[in-house]
């Protein structure tokens, strides 16, 4: 991706998932899992909490 597609990347996360509050956009670019291979294998797997939902109900960021 060019630098001009994160820019546009990063506006869209803030501006559609934080200032609008539009979990289902957050969810549609990020992924829930973190999954790291080292020669071909799984070397860690981390699994990703819903942590907007959470920063919604804590009044972190802003609720439908």
């Amino acid at each position: 991706m060019s630098g001009e597609g994160n820019k546009e990347l990063f506006r869209r996360v803030i501006e559609e998932g934080y200032n609008k509050g539009n979990l289902e956009t957050l969810n549609e670019l990020f992924s829930p899992s973190f999954i790291e291979h080292q020669d071909g294998i799984i070397a860690e797997h981390w699994g990703v909490a819903d942590r907007f939902s959470l920063m919604q109900q804590l009044g972190v960021i802003p609720g439908r």
